[in-house]
């Protein structure tokens, strides 16, 4: 499902349509997506062009990469360090390993955006049976009823 088909199904005009038990799910998606939308615009403007940039990164590294992960921090790290060298956080009166720290904070930021935005912005997946549930059907505690 692209972005916007996945968006609009927590659309609020659409907060109705679940079962009421579950009207908390499209309030926690539309929160995380905000939050999330808005790291990552920060991210573009720290790092300009920077997903563009990792995406090259994990094309170049092919097969090398397990499939369940995105891109590795080591590597965002090293993309970082080839074109933003002076755009890593700082802070005042750091030491050498302190930098290196905060720029690891960085690059672990990234990778998570990234992620997200690879996996194509989602964060929940309530499987269909469940949301046709009725308010009078009541979860039982099996885990693998949900595909969080």
């Amino acid at each position: 499902m692209d972005r916007d088909t996945y968006a609009k199904s927590f659309a609020k005009r659409r907060d109705g349509e679940w079962a009421e038990m579950f009207r908390w799910v499209p309030k926690m998606y539309r929160a995380a997506a905000s939050r999330l939308e808005k790291l990552e615009r920060q991210a573009e403007r720290q790092f300009p062009g920077v997903f563009d940039r990792l995406e090259q990164a994990r094309d170049a590294a092919g097969e090398t990469i397990p499939a369940w992960c995105w891109l590795p921090v080591t590597h965002i790290q090293q993309v970082l360090a080839d074109h933003y060298p002076h755009r890593t956080t700082r802070a005042p009166g750091a030491t050498g390993a302190g930098l290196a720290v905060m720029a690891a904070s960085d690059a672990a930021g990234l990778q998570a955006i990234g992620a997200w935005r690879a996996a194509g912005r989602h964060m929940v997946n309530i499987q269909c049976d469940l949301k046709a549930a009725q308010p009078s059907e009541r979860w039982d505690g099996d885990i693998d009823a949900f595909d969080l």
